[in-house]
């Protein structure tokens, strides 16, 4: 998203309305910005080991943008997208370089596109690990989102999410999040079917 000109402040607030605890560049801050590059890094020598193209999606490039250009690795670092200044109980904020190196007037956005993608881009991961016996039942899925990756707790967990939407309506949203914001929000044959399989029975 910050890659695509939205502003910061939109983003984080976005991941804020949902219900998460903070914000989502707030969550890359803390788990470190080197250790996504690390992930990336590692991730493309595996395709290569295989034989395979890898191609970094444009918030990948941003992130090494972040660490190798910029020199802001993250909050251990003490640079990120977000400042931490030093001074006892002074609160962090958010690196204002990034309204001039990504942000863009023009960037069509609204609020429930923002909120939509955070959620939806997490319960289908948290739905393909499912279909691919990463996770192996609804409640450690639920769980572990919570817990894990700090999905709002007021959806109940990832799975949860989309059955309280209705798997049908869900189903939808994902398929208009695709075509506009790419394959990311796809929802394979067997994807579809684990979320099927799974729907608790009450």
């Amino acid at each position: 998203m910050l890659g695509e000109g939205i502003p910061a402040p939109a983003i984080e607030n976005a991941g804020i309305q949902c219900g998460m605890p903070v914000g989502p560049l707030a969550v890359l801050d803390e788990t470190a910005l080197s250790l996504s590059l690390h992930v990336m890094e590692q991730t493309r020598a595996d395709f290569a080991a295989e034989g395979k193209a890898y191609i970094a999606t444009a918030g990948e490039l941003l992130v090494a943008d972040m660490v190798r250009i910029h020199q802001r690795a993250g909050r251990a670092a003490g640079a990120g997208f977000y400042e931490y200044p030093k001074e006892k109980g002074a609160k962090k904020f958010l690196w204002p370089q990034l309204k001039p190196l990504f942000e863009k007037a023009d960037a069509p956005w609204n609020i429930t596109d923002l909120k939509d993608r955070l959620l939806y881009r997490q319960a289908i991961e948290t739905a393909r690990c499912l279909s691919e016996n990463v996770l192996t039942s609804v409640h450690e899925a639920n769980i572990g989102s919570i817990f894990g990756i700090g999905f709002p707790a007021w959806t109940g967990g990832a799975m949860q999410f989309i059955y309280g939407i209705g798997i049908e309506a869900f189903v939808q949203r994902a398929d208009e999040l695709a075509a506009k914001f790419g394959a990311g929000f796809a929802l394979s044959d067997e994807v579809k079917a684990a979320i099927v399989r799974y729907q608790p029975v009450y």
